[in-house]
């Protein structure tokens, strides 16, 4: 008599047991992750790195609001936007702008990954992580991943 194959199992992953399955990936996550008291320490140095970043943003951003109102001013009485090219470095400006925001993003997303490995730390899955912050759990998986 022929022996017959096992049965394939028909049952479907549920997002109920993928959810279960989550917390799992979570703590395999933050074994490689540090202390919580290490963690917390490397979120308050990220945002204290953020409201630096923010305070060199702000002020550059005042800057070219000053030199935008006296642009204002000029043009308002008469003034020739020819001399205005000649006397400004929009050029420069600009570039100082953009090294700016571009610290200030950097920034923001070291903060925020610090905010994520603290979070998964102290227990919170990847879907609650991703709701709360209006993301995808992909997305935080891919996050995750680059810790």
């Amino acid at each position: 008599m022929a022996r017959r194959a096992p049965a394939k199992s028909t049952r479907r992953t549920t997002k109920a047991s993928r959810a279960r399955k989550s917390p799992r990936r979570a703590a395999k996550s933050t074994k490689r992750s540090g202390s919580e008291a290490g963690l917390r320490r490397e979120l308050l140095r990220e945002q204290d790195q953020l409201e630096s970043r923010a305070a060199a943003l702000r002020k550059q951003l005042t800057a070219i609001e000053s030199g935008t109102k006296k642009t204002r001013r000029y043009i308002k009485g008469g003034g020739k936007a020819g001399d205005l090219v000649d006397s400004a470095d929009f050029g420069s400006e600009r570039a100082s702008l953009m090294k700016e925001l571009d610290g200030f993003e950097k920034a923001v997303h070291k903060s925020r990954l610090a905010i994520f490995r603290l979070a998964v730390n102290e227990g919170m899955n990847y879907s609650d992580l991703a709701r709360a912050w209006g993301v995808s759990r992909q997305r935080i998986s891919a996050l995750m991943k680059e810790l």
